[in-house]
């Protein structure tokens, strides 16, 4: 019974965790899934042990998310390897399909941490194992899942790489999960997929010429938006808020289009809403230093010496949290923008 009573304690904690955010529930939920495998007196069959792994395996994916260090990823990778050892394919293809979209999100979010490809290469080829047999016309939700996730593969992969072929295909991937996850019957993991859909957008957009991409970019991030809301979504709406005013601030310099600026910066200044300084300090200096630009940019054109000075302070407050020895590369970046908008502001001497 005290094991039963423990396993639901576990689960509790890593929903708590899970969908609230509590990063304690989730080291609580860790401790508790290696206390009952570590046991040798839990009496329970070979697969019962192997769905205790998964948990656990989840839990430690979770954490990694939230913590610098990638150990607790490693170790999800190991787990879940171990599970597959037990949910064959041929006995249990659906449970094997689960366990094999859990390795690929304990790959990808390892291979975001690394400079090279092949951990998010070994998720690609993880999600598309699992949609061997998460068919749409079998499991239609989780099928959606494994395209959505697929698609954050690819978008990673494509960003790493040159070209455009994988960024099609993380939009394709994207587009697909869309034929499930439809918003009247699921509008927040519409707006997801959206939200998603449009960073890739902005980063094909980003590669070829004109702006009709971009435009696209922009519609998806304001279908999100649509569903997403700053109350009950915070974290969502504010992460599509700052990739809209991305995608419009591209979009307004390559157009000589003020209006999209002005909107550009309207986006930025409700992303810091919820991206503060104190709960979110490099996701709040890149927004600064954004909004640095597109006021640099506005000011040039405009001479609007106003506008120049807000492009200043913008980056000065970005390099409270870019300092050279925590965020070097965007440490220099700002410093950068910040030397060439303060030359704007200086008087020209008359021979020049």
């Amino acid at each position: 019974m005290q094991i039963v009573a423990r396993r639901c304690l576990a689960i509790i904690m890593r929903r708590l965790g899970e969908n609230h955010g509590v990063y304690t529930a989730l080291v609580q939920a860790k401790a508790i899934y290696e206390e009952l495998l570590e046991r040798d007196d839990l009496s329970v069959a070979e697969i019962e042990r192997s769905d205790l792994q998964v948990s656990y395996g989840i839990v430690l994916g979770l954490l990694g998310e939230r913590e610098r260090s990638t150990e607790n990823f490693q170790k999800a990778i190991a787990v879940f390897y171990e599970v597959l050892k037990v949910h064959t394919r041929e006995e249990a293809p659906l449970d094997w399909a689960s366990a094999q979209l859990s390795l690929g999100n304990s790959l990808l979010g390892l291979g975001e941490r690394e400079s090279g490809t092949t951990k998010i290469k070994e998720a690609i080829v993880a999600y598309r194992e699992a949609l061997k047999e998460w068919l749409r016309e079998r499991v239609p939700e989780k099928w959606a899942l494994a395209q959505m996730n697929l698609g954050n593969a690819l978008f990673r992969l494509g960003e790493r790489e040159s070209g455009t072929a994988t960024l099609k295909e993380a939009i394709a991937a994207y587009q697909e999960a869309l034929k499930e996850r439809i918003r009247e019957r699921a509008p927040l993991r519409w707006a997801l997929v959206h939200s998603n859909m449009g960073s890739a957008l902005v980063s094909l957009g980003e590669r070829e010429i004109g702006t009709a991409t971009l435009g696209m970019a922009v519609d998806t991030f304001r279908n999100a938006l649509s569903e997403f809301n700053r109350e009950s979504t915070p974290v969502q709406w504010a992460s599509a808020q700052m990739n809209l005013g991305t995608a419009l601030a591209i979009s307004g310099t390559r157009e000589d289009a003020s209006g999209k600026l002005e909107d550009a910066i309207a986006a930025f200044e409700e992303a810091v809403k919820v991206v503060t300084r104190e709960s979110a300090p490099l996701d709040w200096a890149m927004i600064r230093m954004n909004t640095g630009n597109v006021l640099t940019t506005l000011g040039s054109r405009e001479g609007n010496k106003v506008k120049l000075e807000l492009a200043v302070a913008a980056y000065r407050e970005a390099l409270k949290v870019f300092t050279i020895e925590t965020s070097p590369h965007n440490h220099r970046m700002a410093k950068r923008n910040l030397n060439s908008t303060l030359k704007l502001l200086r008087p020209k001497a008359k021979n020049e």
